[in-house]
């Protein structure tokens, strides 16, 4: 049909163009010039071409004709290279018969278009132009889909990929195994570690067995030791702190991080945690969790409602549960390799060593967030050569604020100093040997802002130390030996979490300092004992002031024996009750060192008083009313103003905080300014009368002699003080122990300046021995002239 009519339309158009060239008599394919001469048609212009060629054709003009050809990729039905029957070109199928292979190359797929082809390359390889669709005909080459970062996408965890002609194949590493127990997988899932310790290790009945990255740890339990050997029949140290019953198991513990509302259910959840890693933990379900339960943990509005103690206890709880989980992810590393987890309280990095490749001065550094530690392979390993180690480094992003409320230093005063870096927390696979390191590790942390460092304040390396009353930031074990406004350098010879303090005190637990406190007290207690008894029996130094010096003794007694009891006292309610007996009894102390110089200021005023009476200048009743209902007036009031002042977890003393501790030393600082001026005033008085009279010498000189000891003892009460002052706002090394000696030695002193420097105290004590001995020598002559009596009569 198609054809009829392109022949009609040949004939109508062919009688068109022929009429005018009969009438003019020019032949067929020319036309009539207005110069009457026939010049060649072009017939390949205007409307009618496509009716002359047909579709997909290009028309070409000659002298009287024309004739027509396929466009490229295009054929006429008749094969013949040039036509005229308008029948016009069909699609040429590159694609179809052998002519593909030519014209693509090999390992390639020909794709026919209309008019044209282009070429792909089959699945497996690759063209040398990187192009997809290609017509040049040089084939595709081999893709070796192993090789780079694709084949962990292509295969999947724990697997190697297998590269193959066009293909690849992969296959689990040793130790695991793929889910559809295949042996070649191209499904990407990769392999799950195969549960060794469930079913074919070799672990002794008291070893507990760990699985790790395609193997198995066989860990000392109860009764065994590590061994030297390398083999699964020897144990080595739990990388996990787990108890005996931490043994692997098939029960599935379910922690819930999401309900947390107080610090009981803190500690539980980590508690539960903590057996999980221990028994059945999986990285993929168990780690999001965790940081979970971390995240929300270390959040500010948790630990505001919870107390120093409870936070203390809540902090110490969650750096033992992420140092763990370090270990528990360590444990399915291969080796060489190194994991980052980023949260938004932490980031923790995790290395596992290859042993082949490490010496024992190996050196192992590791960076977080511009933290820096290194520390040497003999240190990680504890100088054996196990089948696993592996070393975290972890820093905490806000955990420095979160501690920097209440810094506590062991049962020293209670003080502050402000954690100026992050914290951070280091642990490796020994456990043994993390405790005391072959080779110190070295830290280089960052402060956090630029400090301005003043004279009696450096950076300080500390660590935070758990006991089990207590967890404080120590600096034992650790020295600091280097730093400047950006970093601070550190060495340690321990693991744990790690910070740097600006300390203006030591904050260490001091033995040395307690065990100094504890003899100088005992010297103390002696002294004041001896004091009391002399003041009671010796009457030739009855007196006013006798009586001052005697209560003043006495209360100083009282209030350092129970001083010396509240240092072993760790409970809050009993701590706040013998503060406040401290409180009360030192400065009952205070009020008669009042009293002793105002009665030396009335009695030098009256020795001019013809009928001066030397027995009680102060009737007594003033005198205990005074010294004892003061105080007393001062504690209750103090008391009812902040009761919780009183004491703390560890000190058992006035609280620092609110400047509690100045309803102590604003009486005390008011009584050491009183008495210098009235012992001043009374020293001038006694000048005066000196100079003006020589009767009465021996009163003067005996007043004169008072007044002198009541300054000499002021000195040494009201210094203490003063340089407590000083230990709490900013004290050294030799202010901590000065304060101390002096402290704990003011019985000795009243003891040296009433007693042994007191002529009338000497004599008497020289009289009582004398008749002591007169007695001792009358009784053992007594007995003697008996026995001689009675073995004579024998």
């Amino acid at each position: 049909m198609r054809a009829v009519y392109s022949c009609l339309l040949l004939v109508i158009y062919n009688s068109h163009l022929t009429f005018p060239i009969q009438a003019t008599n020019c032949p067929n394919g020319y036309l009539k010039a207005t110069d009457g001469r026939c010049h060649d048609e072009d017939e390949c212009t205007g409307a009618f071409v496509q009716i002359l060629c047909g579709s997909n054709t290009d028309c070409h003009n000659t002298e009287g004709s024309y004739y027509c050809t396929c466009k490229a990729g295009y054929l006429n039905l008749s094969k013949q290279r040039n036509i005229t029957d308008g029948r016009g070109c069909e699609d040429v199928d590159e694609c179809n018969g052998t002519s593909a292979q030519t014209l693509c190359g090999s390992n390639t797929d020909c794709h026919n278009t209309e008019g044209s082809y282009y070429c792909t390359c089959k699945a497996g390889y690759f063209h040398p132009s990187k192009q997809r669709n290609f017509t040049d005909g040089r084939g595709c080459e081999d893709e070796d889909e192993c090789n780079g970062t694709s084949a962990q996408t292509l295969c999947g965890s724990n697997t190697d990929c297998h590269n193959t002609e066009g293909s690849y194949y992969c296959t689990c590493k040793a130790g695991y195994f793929h889910p559809s127990k295949q042996r070649n997988i191209t499904d990407g899932s990769g392999c799950k570690d195969v549960d060794r310790c469930g079913h074919g290790h070799q672990c002794s009945a008291n070893m507990t067995c760990r699985n790790t990255f395609g193997s198995f740890l066989c860990v000392c339990g109860a009764g065994s030791h590590p061994g030297p050997g390398q083999t699964h029949q020897t144990c080595q140290v739990d990388p996990l702190n787990c108890s005996d019953s931490g043994k692997q198991s098939s029960t599935v513990l379910r922690c819930s991080p999401k309900q947390l509302t107080s610090a009981e259910d803190v500690l539980n959840i980590a508690a539960c945690f903590q057996e999980k890693m221990c028994q059945n933990f999986s990285v993929e379900s168990d780690i999001k969790d965790m940081e979970t339960f971390t995240n929300t943990v270390l959040n500010h509005s948790l630990l505001e409602t919870m107390n120093t103690n409870e936070r203390l206890k809540v902090v110490t709880a969650t750096l033992d549960l992420v140092d763990n989980m370090a270990m528990a992810i360590a444990l399915t590393l291969p080796s060489s390799q190194v994991k980052t987890i980023t949260t938004d309280s932490f980031v923790l990095k995790i290395q596992v060593i290859e042993k082949k490749n490490s010496s024992a001065d190996h050196l192992v550094e590791m960076q977080v967030l511009n933290n820096f530690m290194k520390i040497f392979w003999s240190s990680i390993t504890g100088g054996t050569n196990p089948e696993f180690a592996a070393v975290s480094f972890l820093v905490f992003n806000d955990m420095e604020s979160l501690l920097n409320r209440e810094i506590k230093g062991g049962n020293s005063t209670q003080r502050t100093a402000p954690l100026i870096s992050k914290v951070v927390s280091a642990t490796i696979s020994n456990k043994v040997a993390s405790s005391k390191l072959k080779k110190k590790v070295n830290f280089t942390l960052e402060i956090n802002q630029p400090q301005e460092q003043k004279d009696n304040e450096k950076p300080t390396c500390v660590f935070w130390k758990t006991t089990e009353g207590e967890s404080v930031w120590s600096r034992e074990g650790c020295v600091t030996y280097g730093f400047n406004q950006t970093y601070v350098e550190c060495q340690c010879d321990h693991l744990t979490s790690f910070a740097i303090l600006m300390a203006p005190v030591d904050l260490k637990d001091d033995r040395l300092l307690e065990v100094i406190t504890y003899i100088c007290l005992i010297i103390s207690l002696l002294c004041l004992a001896a004091s009391i008894a002399i003041f009671v029996n010796c009457s030739s130094i009855q007196n006013a002031n006798t009586t001052v010096h005697k209560h003043l003794s006495f209360t100083l007694f009282l209030a350092q024996f129970v001083f010396l009891i509240g240092m072993w006292i760790k409970h809050k309610v009993v701590c706040g009750l013998i503060a406040g007996c401290l409180h009360y009894l030192f400065l009952a102390v205070f009020v008669w060192m009042f009293l002793e110089s105002l009665q030396l200021f009335i009695m030098s005023t009256h020795l001019t008083v013809t009928n001066y009476s030397r027995t009680h200048v102060i009737k007594p009743r003033y005198l205990y009313v005074s010294s004892y209902a003061v105080p007393a007036v001062i504690v209750a009031i103090s008391a009812a103003i902040n009761s919780k002042g009183y004491g703390s977890e560890n000190h058992c003393w006035l609280s620092l905080e609110s400047g509690f501790r100045w309803s102590f030393l604003g009486p005390v600082c008011l009584v050491i300014v009183v008495n210098t001026v009235l012992l001043a005033w009374t020293l001038c008085l006694l000048r005066k009368h000196f100079a003006s009279r020589n009767k009465e010498v021996s009163k003067l000189k005996e007043t004169r002699t008072l007044t002198l000891k009541a300054a000499a003892r002021m000195l040494v009460l009201g210094s203490t003080w003063i340089l407590g002052i000083f230990q709490v706002h900013g004290s050294t090394m030799v202010l901590s122990h000065l304060f101390t000696v002096i402290n704990s030695l003011q019985g000795l002193f009243v003891f040296l300046i009433y007693c042994v420097f007191n002529r009338q105290v000497a004599t008497e004590c020289r009289k009582w021995l004398t008749r002591k001995h007169q007695r001792f020598t009358t009784e053992s002559s007594q007995i003697e002239m008996n026995s001689t009596e009675t073995y004579k009569s024998s």
